[in-house]
């Protein structure tokens, strides 16, 4: 994404990650709260993280896609859009399984970081939205990095 940090390896999975958070939510700990959560994933794996601006369209896609595979659907939102680092054998059968093991290790620790006042959905994006979604980031988090 940006920097000069060294590089993740493995096949890129593009996500958008959202959170109802209340107000006093310190977003850029909650930025770097999912990329590191990903560490403690049931599958290996790193994650490059973009705070970007909330989309009303994409938050409709999140939530029916949310409730189509039954995570909770947020309301008031911050979104995020994640580069998942995986194993580079990953086939696309694997995307929806791993996006669900993602989603469920960012979704533990922003409960228990926040004792459940924040709810989180995950969506699969392809390349181009991922590439627009990142050009409007303001803020950048990588697993790792403090």
């Amino acid at each position: 994404m940006r920097g000069d940090e060294p590089q993740f390896t493995g096949h890129v999975m593009p996500v958008l990650v959202t959170a109802e958070c209340p107000d006093d939510v310190d977003v850029a700990a909650l930025g770097q709260l999912v990329a590191d959560a990903v560490t403690v994933a049931s599958v290996p794996m790193a994650a490059d993280v973009a705070l970007i601006p909330v989309d009303p369209g994409e938050q409709l896609q999140v939530t029916a896609y949310a409730w189509r595979t039954g995570q909770r659907t947020p309301g008031r939102m911050v979104s995020f859009a994640v580069a998942l680092h995986v194993d580079p054998g990953t086939t696309s059968e694997q995307v929806e399984e791993l996006t669900t093991v993602a989603y469920q290790a960012m979704a533990a620790q922003a409960d228990a970081a926040h004792t459940g006042s924040i709810r989180m959905a995950i969506l699969p994006l392809d390349e181009e939205r991922f590439e627009c979604a990142v050009r409007q980031a303001t803020t950048f988090f990588r697993t790792g990095a403090r």
